[in-house]
C-alpha cells in the first residue's frame, strides 16, 4: 500500500546569486522534480524568523510530496534523473551545503474547524 511522504530540502544560494537561484528553483527545478514518477507537488518557503538566534537555519526550504510503497524508490529515480542531466542543477545553488530529509505521514491530520 502506497504511503505519503514529504521530502524537505534546505538550501541556500551562493553569495550574490540569489535572484538566479530563485528563478531557477521556482521556474525550472520544481517542475523537473515533480515530473519524476511518484512526486505530486512542490512548494518553496523563505525563512521569516527564528525562535533562537543560536539556532542554525537555512534561508530557503522546499517541500515535495510523493507517494510510494518505499520512500527510497521515487527518491532513487529522482537521483538517477539528476545524475543523467534530465534535471538541470544550476551552479547558483550551494551544493556543498544542502540538507535532504524525508518524512512519512504519521497520524491523522488535525484541522481547526471554524
Amino acid at each position: 500500500m502506497a504511503k505519503n511522504f514529504k521530502m524537505i530540502v534546505f538550501s541556500q544560494p551562493h553569495e550574490g546569486r540569489e535572484d538566479e537561484y530563485n528563478d531557477w528553483y521556482q521556474n525550472r527545478h520544481l517542475g523537473e522534480v515533480i515530473a519524476t514518477p511518484g512526486f505530486t507537488s512542490a512548494r518553496r518557503f523563505k525563512l521569516s524568523g527564528k525562535l533562537s538566534e543560536e539556532m542554525p537555519a537555512y534561508p530557503y526550504c522546499a517541500i515535495y510530496e510523493y507517494s510510494a510503497d518505499d520512500w527510497a524508490v521515487p527518491f532513487g529515480a529522482l537521483s538517477e534523473r539528476a545524475n543523467s542531466g534530465e534535471i538541470f542543477m544550476t551552479d547558483a545553488i550551494n551544493t556543498d551545503d544542502l540538507q535532504f530529509l524525508v518524512y512519512e505521514e504519521f497520524g491523522d491530520e488535525v484541522r481547526r474547524i471554524v
